[in-house]
């Protein structure tokens, strides 16, 4: 018989072995086609607790070498903040070039300064610059792909604007290319925190909190495990109805039903063991109509925040837009005869006196 051990449903842990993640194809080959572009864009994943944001970035570090077609151009490492070793800038620089030193690869390693820039100690801004600008000189971008970057906001002391202002620096001038995993959007962040850095302008947003496509779904709740043995038929129905396509949801239906199928027990013991336990991680099924709401509200809350940033540039487009505007249709007005040629002038005269 089966043990629970062997399941192949991840709840409340980072799936790092490529053969249970699932879904994210189109976010998966966004990443791919920015780390390749000839100006990388950075990226700020966006998603509730459970809809696999760590997942994602692991599985990218795990398989991007696969995805792309030269991947001795770049080294693509992973960090997650809550490590409370990056409490201070020191120990963040410290921490990506540690990183950065583990994963390069062979060939990559051949390269002696990189190699000695890799190994300092008492890192600061300028080292961590100069560490950078060798591996341009190199040919190789390194890709960080951060999770819980707003870990960082939090400590708004120790990493102050001019902390982001740097990395806005790197990322703009190809030095590096960031891939940064959060709750909500990092410009919401910085505004709560009132850090003022063009750093929270430059990324695109990957939003998962539409969940998975059907077949996304249904591709997870057909998971077997290294056995080959998975979910009966009746049972993935089950897990597909309960899930409803909240990653989360998903795998947490298929982690009970799994317990339900290997130990005999009744689908009412799974039913009430999952509704108590998803209520455990403050998430239940959302009706489609609420994820459409849901979903219309983030996008209005975009907006507005995109024209508050942008309110100023806003003001000036305006303005020339109504004066261009008056000109067309005083000259309009002029062709047709409505006014004659000395109140075309004194109109004219006006405007330049004010």
């Amino acid at each position: 018989m089966s043990s629970n051990s062997d399941c192949p449903f991840y709840v409340g842990s980072t799936i790092s072995d490529p053969r249970f993640f699932v879904g994210r194809e189109e976010a998966l080959t966004l990443l791919c086609n920015r780390l390749t572009e000839v100006q990388s864009s950075s990226i700020n994943i966006v998603g509730h607790h459970g809809t696999g944001k760590s997942s994602l970035l692991v599985h990218f570090v795990n398989t991007y070498r696969q995805s792309i077609g030269n991947p001795e151009h770049f080294v693509v490492v992973y960090l997650s903040l809550q490590d409370a070793a990056c409490n201070t800038q020191e120990n963040f620089y410290s921490r990506i070039a540690k990183l950065l030193e583990t994963n390069i690869s062979s060939s990559q390693w051949q390269l002696r300064k990189l190699r000695n820039i890799l190994r300092r100690e008492n890192w600061d801004s300028s080292k961590f610059n100069n560490l950078f600008q060798e591996f341009k000189n190199q040919n190789i971008l390194p890709v960080l792909c951060i999770d819980n970057f707003e870990e960082l906001l939090e400590r708004s002391e120790q990493f102050p604007g001019e902390f982001y202002d740097n990395l806005r620096y790197l990322v703009s001038n190809n030095f590096l290319m960031i891939i940064m995993a959060s709750c909500e959007l990092l410009d919401i962040y910085s505004k709560k925190k009132q850090i003022t850095s063009d750093f929270f302008n430059v990324f695109q947003c990957v939003d998962l909190n539409d969940g998975f496509t059907p077949e996304e779904a249904e591709k997870l709740v057909r998971l077997t495990n290294i056995m080959g043995k998975g979910l009966s038929e009746d049972i993935r129905k089950k897990a597909l109805k309960w899930g409803n396509r909240e990653p989360l949801l998903l795998q947490l239906a298929g982690q009970i039903l799994w317990e339900t199928q290997v130990n005999r027990k009744s689908l009412r013991w799974a039913e009430k063991t999952f509704k108590t336990r998803s209520k455990r991680y403050n998430f239940s099924p959302k009706s489609p109509f609420l994820s459409f709401f849901y979903k219309r509200i983030s996008e209005i809350g975009e907006g507005i925040l995109w024209f508050n940033k942008n309110r100023k540039d806003l003001q000036k487009f305006g303005t020339g837009l109504i004066f261009l505007c008056v000109v067309t249709a005083i000259l309009i007005a002029f062709s047709y005869g409505a006014i004659d040629f000395e109140q075309l002038k004194s109109l004219f005269q006006k405007g330049s006196k004010k």
